[in-house]
């Protein structure tokens, strides 16, 4: 018997969202949002993945190498280079299946941690169907690009698991990997850390250093150096910057749903001279209100207040040692901790928010398994389901998406997602607490 077809004898009767028919009409949905988005992304779309290519082959041919100013190491630009020299759509046909694949393995894993013992077969299921669901529009921007985000979830998800299994030097590996490939992931070596993996974090750190040098084999020690330093320098002015707006590397944009952004656009006014409305502004739009207009300088200070007072909660709620969690605990913060980094980056694209699955599979769980959810809850999952699948750009289109998108609403949802996954509900109270066999 299948598991769409399964009736568990603990729970009876499932209720009609968690019934069989109901589990394939899901499930058929999210595999015709799939198909369609593999037609599109392997044989329509111009994407990332070309511009990720064009800096492989230039990688590979162009001499002096010229890129010293790229907001990716090296490392990330070496492995681009691996297909740059494939037709673009053999290319995409080869890495877009596996990055499917990867995100059915990082889904499966997450769905294997987050059920409890004893839930009913269609409650194991379910959160990790719904959440891909409510997530898909994130994961199928990501998939457009043959899934850039999803190799970040991937490799992070397969740390997670070599932690749990006692194999710190394997998760330092994939955690350097994840590193090399974005660096943003670099937030998990303090959490290491914090967490007392004194193996993991220090492996982490010999890995990255391998993965660092080795773009050296092809380019040569001193354009390998002159990279990195120019890396470097590019990031220490972006932080010396007195305006939250200012990357260097890229203009600002409504668009950019990170931390300093969604900061910006509560405590500034931007004018029509503002670089963020280069392509027209949408200010004039009546859905438009500025809520301050604190000077650049005052507005950056007071995102440097909040990032320090969100570095100080996150502390304080992972204060206790890895050895003392239960596997629900561990992977609760490890979610959390995989959007908290993306979030604080000083560039998030709607599709790097795809590492918010594991996550979304914790709180639809939650979700599910209460018989009476705390009314906050209710209305966070609530604002999340319209934001992400009423207000994207495929249903209200470019002008309001526009809006959509400068209210930030995109990077609120996620940090309440971060919010429920680090707050659960008591677990005595849920509808199957009393079911037979249940723990």
């Amino acid at each position: 018997m299948r598991w769409w077809q399964a009736r568990d004898e603990a729970s009876g009767a499932a209720p009609w969202y968690g019934r069989p028919r109901s589990l394939q009409l899901l499930l058929l949905a999210l595999l015709a949002l799939l198909l369609f988005n593999a037609v599109l992304s392997i044989g329509f779309k111009v994407t990332d993945f070309e511009w990720h290519s064009e800096k492989g082959r230039i990688f590979l041919f162009t001499r002096p190498y010229p890129d010293t100013v790229i907001t990716y190491l090296l490392p990330r630009i070496m492995l681009d280079s691996i297909v740059a020299t494939l037709d673009p759509i053999l290319a995409r046909a080869l890495v877009y299946p596996l990055a499917v694949l990867l995100l059915l393995w990082s889904a499966r894993a997450w769905m294997r941690c987050v059920a409890a013992p004893g839930d009913p077969l269609w409650l194991r299921w379910l959160p990790l169907l719904s959440a891909l669901f409510v997530l898909h529009p994130y994961l199928a921007r990501d998939l457009n690009d043959c899934g850039p985000q999803i190799v970040v979830l991937g490799c992070l998800t397969g740390a997670f698991l070599a932690l749990c299994r006692g194999r710190p030097l394997l998760a330092g590996l994939l955690v350097a990997t994840a590193v090399a490939w974005k660096v943003t992931p670099l937030l998990l070596v303090g959490y290491l850390l914090l967490k007392r993996q004194w193996l993991a974090a220090l492996a982490t750190l010999v890995w990255l250093l391998a993965w660092l040098a080795a773009p050296a084999l092809v380019l040569g020690w001193d354009a390998t150096l002159a990279v990195y330093r120019a890396w470097l320098e590019q990031m220490g002015w972006m932080l010396s910057q007195s305006d939250p707006t200012v990357l260097g590397f890229e203009p600002p944009r409504h668009q950019n749903q990170s931390l300093r952004m969604l900061v910006a656009r509560y405590t500034m006014t931007f004018g029509p001279e503002h670089p963020i409305n280069r392509d027209g502004s949408i200010g004039s739009h009546w859905l438009y209100v500025s809520f301050a207009d604190l000077a650049p300088a005052t507005a950056q200070r007071v995102y440097q207040a909040v990032l320090l007072a969100l570095g100080a909660v996150f502390a304080w709620r992972f204060r206790r040692p890895w050895s003392r969690l239960s596997l629900e605990e561990r992977g609760r913060e490890w979610s959390a901790v995989l959007l908290v980094m993306t979030l604080i980056s000083p560039l998030v694209w709607l599709h790097h928010l795809a590492v918010a699955l594991p996550a979304g599979v914790f709180v639809a769980r939650d979700l599910l398994a209460q018989a009476r959810p705390a009314r906050w809850r209710v209305w966070s999952v609530a604002f999340i389901g319209v934001v992400l699948l009423l207000l994207q750009r495929d249903v209200v289109q470019r002008e309001l998406s526009l809006q959509v998108l400068s209210y930030k609403f995109d990077a609120i949802a996620m940090w309440l997602l971060v919010a429920l996954v680090l707050l659960p509900p008591r677990r005595d109270a849920g509808r199957f607490a009393r079911l037979p066999g249940a723990v």
